[in-house]
């Protein structure tokens, strides 16, 4: 299991940039769609045929018209691991262009933003994405401020924001919607929980689903909180006679020997 995002990364991330947590954790939840790994092990990527095709001047259309084409196309999306028969496919021909052709990781940031993300090579970037969510966070971060993003996160401005990060066709997506939705829950949780909620933080959750899993869970051990977890967390919670909430307490984390923050 790759490095998992923690509250750390985000108040890192959010103090970067000059913006409050609930902001950039808007962005987090509307981009990530399920985190940054693929069956906790693969960096999520998706291969673009029309970045790939630029970056190789079109050297491979007639050959491989899936992998490389003048035009964007979701036609030939696998989606999950199978964006990796594509990307090394793509190897294959130009492993450099084929890297920077994906998009990659937490923000599903472009492979050719590289270098204004901070990041000495495609291969230094790559490695990053594979390492953990906290340094795709970071690239994440990194791109927001090149472009400068982080005003309009600053301002609320989430029909700008959306329009700059995700091209001119946010709207049929309804981007900024979510992230103005997104925005108004992640207030509302760290207001309920004095910052970013536990359960958000996949490194604390993993964290419990293991302790619990050694008091007799059967968890996976991913950082998701999901029913399984919440059911586990109940269990726990009877057995012991601690209050029954759907919520992670000190009284919990306590009896499981964690700290509470």
């Amino acid at each position: 299991m790759a490095g998992l995002l923690s509250s750390g990364d985000i108040e890192r991330g959010a103090e970067r940039l000059g913006v409050s947590t609930a902001a950039l954790r808007a962005v987090i939840a509307v981009e990530t769609a399920g985190g940054g790994f693929v069956d906790g092990d693969l960096p999520k990527i998706l291969f673009e045929g029309h970045i790939f095709h630029r970056l190789t001047e079109g050297a491979f259309d007639d050959e491989r018209p899936d992998l490389s084409h003048s035009r964007w196309t979701k036609a030939h999306y696998k989606g999950g691991r199978g964006e990796y028969d594509r990307l090394l496919d793509a190897v294959g021909f130009d492993a450099d262009a084929a890297m920077q052709a994906c998009s990659w990781g937490l923000g599903q940031v472009l492979g050719t933003h590289f270098a204004i993300c901070g990041f000495a090579s495609i291969d230094d970037f790559v490695d990053t994405m594979a390492a953990g969510e906290g340094g795709q966070l970071d690239a994440m971060v990194g791109f927001i401020a090149h472009h400068g993003l982080a005003e309009p996160l600053r301002e609320e401005a989430w029909a700008e924001f959306a329009r700059r990060y995700n091209g001119p066709g946010y709207a049929a997506n309804a981007y900024d919607t979510k992230l103005a939705a997104a925005f108004a829950r992640a207030r509302r949780d760290e207001d309920a929980d004095g910052g970013v909620p536990f359960k958000e933080d996949r490194a604390r959750v993993a964290g419990l689903q293991a302790a619990l899993n050694a008091e007799g869970a059967e968890l996976a051990v991913d950082g998701w909180w999901g029913p399984r977890t919440r059911g586990a967390v109940r269990a726990f919670q009877r057995r012991h006679d601690l209050a029954l909430t759907d919520t992670v307490t000190h009284a919990l984390l306590a009896r499981l020997g964690l700290e509470p923050r």
